[in-house]
Protein backbone atom coordinates (compact mmCIF):
# COMPACT_ATOMS: atom_id res chain seq x y z
CA UNK A 1 0.00 0.00 0.00
CA UNK A 2 2.90 2.31 0.82
CA UNK A 3 4.83 1.66 -2.30
CA UNK A 4 1.43 2.03 -4.34
CA UNK A 5 0.71 5.91 -2.75
CA UNK A 6 4.19 6.76 -3.13
CA UNK A 7 4.21 5.64 -7.14
CA UNK A 8 0.63 7.39 -6.95
CA UNK A 9 2.05 10.66 -5.66
CA UNK A 10 5.24 11.23 -7.66
CA UNK A 11 3.15 10.19 -11.44
CA UNK A 12 0.35 12.49 -10.24
CA UNK A 13 2.74 15.94 -8.85
CA UNK A 14 4.69 15.50 -12.35
CA UNK A 15 1.42 14.96 -14.80
CA UNK A 16 -0.06 17.99 -12.75
CA UNK A 17 3.11 19.59 -13.01
CA UNK A 18 3.40 19.49 -16.83
CA UNK A 19 -0.30 19.97 -17.16
CA UNK A 20 -0.28 23.55 -15.12
CA UNK A 21 2.76 24.83 -17.68
CA UNK A 22 0.26 23.85 -20.70
CA UNK A 23 -2.38 25.39 -19.59
CA UNK A 24 -0.62 28.81 -18.20
CA UNK A 25 1.14 28.86 -21.80
CA UNK A 26 -2.01 28.37 -22.94
CA UNK A 27 -3.82 31.56 -20.74
CA UNK A 28 -0.62 33.70 -21.32
CA UNK A 29 -0.84 32.84 -25.71
CA UNK A 30 -4.92 33.82 -25.21
CA UNK A 31 -4.57 36.91 -23.26
CA UNK A 32 -1.90 37.98 -25.51
CA UNK A 33 -3.75 37.66 -28.30
CA UNK A 34 -6.73 39.71 -26.66
CA UNK A 35 -4.30 42.07 -25.96
CA UNK A 36 -2.91 42.52 -29.24
CA UNK A 37 -6.66 43.21 -31.14
CA UNK A 38 -6.98 45.56 -28.26
CA UNK A 39 -3.64 47.53 -28.96
CA UNK A 40 -3.99 47.04 -32.75
CA UNK A 41 -7.77 48.40 -32.46
CA UNK A 42 -7.24 51.76 -30.20
CA UNK A 43 -4.31 52.26 -32.67
CA UNK A 44 -6.55 52.30 -35.63
CA UNK A 45 -9.03 54.46 -33.75
CA UNK A 46 -6.97 56.60 -32.59
CA UNK A 47 -5.77 57.50 -35.49
CA UNK A 48 -9.31 57.97 -36.83
CA UNK A 49 -10.02 59.92 -34.19
CA UNK A 50 -7.30 62.07 -34.97
CA UNK A 51 -7.94 62.22 -39.03
CA UNK A 52 -11.48 63.11 -38.05
CA UNK A 53 -10.36 65.91 -35.67
CA UNK A 54 -8.50 67.47 -38.58
CA UNK A 55 -11.16 67.04 -41.33
CA UNK A 56 -13.30 68.73 -38.49
CA UNK A 57 -10.96 71.61 -38.26
CA UNK A 58 -10.75 71.99 -42.11
CA UNK A 59 -14.40 71.73 -42.05
CA UNK A 60 -14.58 74.66 -40.02
CA UNK A 61 -11.71 77.08 -41.37
CA UNK A 62 -14.15 76.20 -44.81
CA UNK A 63 -17.53 77.15 -43.76
CA UNK A 64 -15.55 80.32 -41.82
CA UNK A 65 -14.15 81.58 -45.32
CA UNK A 66 -18.05 82.22 -46.52
CA UNK A 67 -18.74 84.54 -43.55
CA UNK A 68 -15.42 85.70 -44.19
CA UNK A 69 -16.22 86.46 -47.86
CA UNK A 70 -19.13 87.87 -46.34
CA UNK A 71 -17.83 89.94 -43.53
CA UNK A 72 -15.06 91.72 -46.26
CA UNK A 73 -18.43 92.72 -48.74
CA UNK A 74 -19.78 94.43 -45.57
CA UNK A 75 -17.07 96.23 -44.48
CA UNK A 76 -16.46 97.86 -47.87
CA UNK A 77 -20.51 98.67 -48.19
CA UNK A 78 -19.59 100.53 -44.75
CA UNK A 79 -16.47 102.30 -46.30
CA UNK A 80 -18.45 103.37 -49.49
CA UNK A 81 -20.86 104.91 -47.84
CA UNK A 82 -21.68 108.34 -45.56
CA UNK A 83 -20.30 107.45 -41.82
CA UNK A 84 -18.53 108.93 -39.50
CA UNK A 85 -14.95 108.63 -39.47
CA UNK A 86 -14.55 106.10 -36.50
CA UNK A 87 -16.64 103.82 -37.96
CA UNK A 88 -15.15 103.63 -41.16
CA UNK A 89 -11.87 103.05 -39.73
CA UNK A 90 -13.30 100.12 -37.54
CA UNK A 91 -14.57 99.57 -40.59
CA UNK A 92 -11.11 99.62 -42.55
CA UNK A 93 -9.51 97.86 -39.79
CA UNK A 94 -12.03 95.00 -39.60
CA UNK A 95 -11.61 94.74 -43.12
CA UNK A 96 -7.37 94.29 -43.10
CA UNK A 97 -7.93 91.30 -40.55
CA UNK A 98 -10.53 89.50 -42.26
CA UNK A 99 -8.83 89.96 -45.62
CA UNK A 100 -5.73 88.58 -44.03
CA UNK A 101 -7.28 85.46 -42.43
CA UNK A 102 -9.26 85.09 -45.53
CA UNK A 103 -6.24 84.71 -47.78
CA UNK A 104 -4.43 82.68 -45.30
CA UNK A 105 -6.84 80.36 -44.95
CA UNK A 106 -7.76 80.13 -48.54
CA UNK A 107 -4.12 79.20 -49.37
CA UNK A 108 -4.11 76.69 -46.11
CA UNK A 109 -7.17 74.84 -47.36
CA UNK A 110 -5.21 74.11 -50.32
CA UNK A 111 -1.50 73.22 -49.04
CA UNK A 112 -1.58 73.09 -45.50
CA UNK A 113 -0.60 75.72 -42.65
CA UNK A 114 0.51 74.54 -39.05
CA UNK A 115 -1.02 77.70 -37.73
CA UNK A 116 -3.97 76.73 -38.40
CA UNK A 117 -3.84 73.12 -37.78
CA UNK A 118 -4.72 72.43 -41.39
CA UNK A 119 -3.07 69.08 -43.33
CA UNK A 120 -1.11 69.21 -46.61
CA UNK A 121 -2.82 66.28 -48.12
CA UNK A 122 -6.07 67.40 -46.80
CA UNK A 123 -8.23 67.82 -50.59
CA UNK A 124 -9.08 65.26 -52.81
CA UNK A 125 -8.73 65.28 -56.74
CA UNK A 126 -12.58 66.25 -56.99
CA UNK A 127 -11.60 69.16 -54.38
CA UNK A 128 -8.65 70.37 -56.06
CA UNK A 129 -10.26 70.76 -59.02
CA UNK A 130 -13.06 72.71 -57.09
CA UNK A 131 -10.52 75.19 -56.21
CA UNK A 132 -9.32 75.60 -58.95
CA UNK A 133 -12.63 77.06 -60.29
CA UNK A 134 -12.75 78.77 -57.52
CA UNK A 135 -9.77 80.79 -57.38
CA UNK A 136 -10.76 83.32 -60.08
CA UNK A 137 -13.16 84.19 -58.21
CA UNK A 138 -11.15 84.89 -55.09
CA UNK A 139 -7.82 86.33 -56.74
CA UNK A 140 -10.19 89.05 -58.12
CA UNK A 141 -12.08 89.86 -54.35
CA UNK A 142 -8.74 89.69 -53.18
CA UNK A 143 -7.31 92.43 -55.72
CA UNK A 144 -10.44 94.45 -55.27
CA UNK A 145 -10.37 94.31 -51.44
CA UNK A 146 -6.27 95.62 -51.29
CA UNK A 147 -7.58 98.42 -53.77
CA UNK A 148 -10.18 99.34 -51.53
CA UNK A 149 -8.05 99.30 -48.40
CA UNK A 150 -4.59 101.49 -50.41
CA UNK A 151 -7.53 104.00 -51.18
CA UNK A 152 -8.93 104.02 -47.94
CA UNK A 153 -5.58 104.58 -45.82
CA UNK A 154 -5.03 107.36 -48.51
CA UNK A 155 -8.37 109.55 -48.40
CA UNK A 156 -11.13 107.76 -45.80
CA UNK A 157 -13.67 110.05 -47.73
CA UNK A 158 -12.64 108.32 -51.16
CA UNK A 159 -15.34 106.71 -53.78
CA UNK A 160 -14.84 102.67 -54.13
CA UNK A 161 -17.90 101.94 -55.98
CA UNK A 162 -15.93 100.40 -58.87
CA UNK A 163 -14.46 97.78 -56.26
CA UNK A 164 -17.56 97.29 -54.68
CA UNK A 165 -18.77 96.30 -57.39
CA UNK A 166 -16.66 93.92 -58.52
CA UNK A 167 -16.59 92.52 -54.93
CA UNK A 168 -20.34 91.78 -55.37
CA UNK A 169 -20.57 90.32 -59.07
CA UNK A 170 -17.88 87.83 -57.76
CA UNK A 171 -19.15 87.25 -54.09
CA UNK A 172 -22.28 85.43 -55.31
CA UNK A 173 -19.99 82.85 -57.37
CA UNK A 174 -17.72 82.51 -54.26
CA UNK A 175 -20.06 81.52 -51.70
CA UNK A 176 -22.15 79.15 -54.31
CA UNK A 177 -18.17 77.45 -55.14
CA UNK A 178 -17.49 77.81 -51.28
CA UNK A 179 -20.55 76.14 -50.41
CA UNK A 180 -19.22 72.79 -52.72
CA UNK A 181 -15.94 72.65 -51.58
CA UNK A 182 -17.54 72.93 -47.83
CA UNK A 183 -19.95 69.69 -48.82
CA UNK A 184 -17.22 67.97 -50.05
CA UNK A 185 -15.21 68.50 -46.80
CA UNK A 186 -17.94 67.53 -44.98
CA UNK A 187 -18.83 63.75 -47.85
CA UNK A 188 -15.26 63.11 -47.08
CA UNK A 189 -15.59 63.82 -42.82
CA UNK A 190 -18.65 61.44 -42.85
CA UNK A 191 -16.91 58.56 -45.06
CA UNK A 192 -14.27 58.62 -42.60
CA UNK A 193 -16.59 58.06 -39.70
CA UNK A 194 -18.42 55.50 -41.61
CA UNK A 195 -14.84 53.59 -42.69
CA UNK A 196 -14.00 54.12 -38.61
CA UNK A 197 -17.66 52.67 -37.79
CA UNK A 198 -16.76 49.68 -40.33
CA UNK A 199 -13.76 49.40 -38.95
CA UNK A 200 -14.83 49.13 -35.57
CA UNK A 201 -17.63 46.22 -36.56
CA UNK A 202 -14.87 44.25 -37.92
CA UNK A 203 -12.43 44.27 -35.38
CA UNK A 204 -15.30 43.37 -33.16
CA UNK A 205 -16.19 40.72 -35.17
CA UNK A 206 -12.45 39.46 -35.48
CA UNK A 207 -12.42 39.98 -31.54
CA UNK A 208 -15.69 37.83 -30.98
CA UNK A 209 -13.96 35.21 -33.57
CA UNK A 210 -11.06 35.35 -31.89
CA UNK A 211 -12.84 34.37 -28.34
CA UNK A 212 -14.94 32.00 -29.71
CA UNK A 213 -12.04 29.60 -31.26
CA UNK A 214 -9.82 30.44 -27.83
CA UNK A 215 -13.22 29.18 -25.99
CA UNK A 216 -13.29 26.60 -28.33
CA UNK A 217 -9.49 25.47 -28.62
CA UNK A 218 -7.87 26.74 -25.22
CA UNK A 219 -10.55 27.19 -22.40
CA UNK A 220 -13.04 23.97 -23.57
CA UNK A 221 -9.46 21.88 -23.34
CA UNK A 222 -8.32 23.78 -20.46
CA UNK A 223 -11.83 22.82 -18.34
CA UNK A 224 -11.61 19.15 -19.58
CA UNK A 225 -8.04 18.86 -17.85
CA UNK A 226 -9.15 20.72 -14.64
CA UNK A 227 -12.20 18.55 -14.55
CA UNK A 228 -9.75 14.99 -15.36
CA UNK A 229 -7.39 17.04 -12.68
CA UNK A 230 -10.37 16.82 -10.23
CA UNK A 231 -11.62 13.29 -10.83
CA UNK A 232 -7.97 11.93 -10.04
CA UNK A 233 -8.09 14.06 -7.32
CA UNK A 234 -11.32 12.30 -5.96
CA UNK A 235 -9.74 8.97 -6.74
CA UNK A 236 -6.75 10.20 -4.95
CA UNK A 237 -8.50 11.13 -1.65
CA UNK A 238 -10.58 7.88 -1.70
CA UNK A 239 -7.57 5.51 -2.38
CA UNK A 240 -5.83 7.68 0.62
CA UNK A 241 -8.56 7.38 2.66
CA UNK A 242 -9.00 3.21 2.14
CA UNK A 243 -5.51 3.40 2.89
CA UNK A 244 -5.71 5.87 6.06
CA UNK A 245 -8.75 3.20 7.43
CA UNK A 246 -7.18 -0.27 6.44
CA UNK A 247 -3.73 1.53 8.81
CA UNK A 248 -5.92 2.35 11.50
CA UNK A 249 -7.22 -1.20 11.67
CA UNK A 250 -3.73 -2.23 11.55
CA UNK A 251 -2.98 -0.42 14.56
CA UNK A 252 -6.12 -1.76 16.00
CA UNK A 253 -4.70 -5.20 15.22
CA UNK A 254 -1.91 -4.41 16.35
CA UNK A 255 -2.86 -2.82 19.77
CA UNK A 256 -5.07 -6.10 20.31
CA UNK A 257 -2.05 -8.50 19.41
CA UNK A 258 0.36 -6.28 22.37
CA UNK A 259 -2.56 -6.47 24.53
CA UNK A 260 -2.72 -10.13 24.11
CA UNK A 261 0.79 -10.51 24.57
CA UNK A 262 0.88 -8.51 27.80
CA UNK A 263 -1.64 -10.28 29.18
CA UNK A 264 -0.08 -14.12 27.92
CA UNK A 265 3.47 -12.14 29.71
CA UNK A 266 1.22 -11.52 32.56
CA UNK A 267 -0.06 -15.27 33.30
CA UNK A 268 3.63 -16.69 32.09
CA UNK A 269 5.11 -14.19 34.96
CA UNK A 270 2.34 -15.92 37.79
CA UNK A 271 2.71 -19.12 36.58
CA UNK A 272 6.56 -18.78 37.25
CA UNK A 273 6.16 -17.25 40.55
CA UNK A 274 3.80 -20.26 41.15
CA UNK A 275 6.26 -22.82 39.69
CA UNK A 276 9.10 -21.24 42.10
CA UNK A 277 6.82 -21.45 45.00
CA UNK A 278 6.28 -25.33 44.39
CA UNK A 279 10.06 -25.31 44.26
CA UNK A 280 10.71 -23.80 47.19
CA UNK A 281 8.13 -25.88 49.24
CA UNK A 282 9.56 -29.07 47.69
CA UNK A 283 12.86 -28.07 48.75
CA UNK A 284 11.74 -27.64 52.49
CA UNK A 285 9.81 -31.13 52.44
CA UNK A 286 13.52 -32.08 51.11
CA UNK A 287 15.00 -30.72 53.47
CA UNK A 288 12.38 -32.07 56.58
CA UNK A 289 12.32 -35.70 55.01
CA UNK A 290 16.05 -35.37 55.07
CA UNK A 291 16.16 -34.95 58.95
CA UNK A 292 13.95 -37.67 59.38
CA UNK A 293 15.67 -39.96 58.04
CA UNK A 294 19.17 -38.73 59.76
CA UNK A 295 17.04 -39.15 62.81
CA UNK A 296 15.32 -42.48 61.96
CA UNK A 297 19.44 -43.54 61.11
CA UNK A 298 20.55 -42.50 64.56
CA UNK A 299 17.73 -44.76 66.10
Amino acid sequence: MLMWYSSFNYNYVQNTDISIRKLSISYVIALSVIALLTLFSQYLIQQALEKQETDGTVVNIAGRQRMLSQRIVKNVLILNGRQENTVLQKALTELEASLKLWEKSHKGLQKGDKDLKLPPDANTDSIKQIFLRLNPYHITMVEASYQVIAIKKNDINASIEPYLKVLLENEGNFLKIMNEIVGMYETVAKSKVNSLRTIEILLMCITLITLLLEALLIFKPAIKRMEKYVREILIYNEKLTASEEELRQNLEELETSQELLKNQNELLTSQSNQLLASEEELRQNMEELQTIQEALVKQ
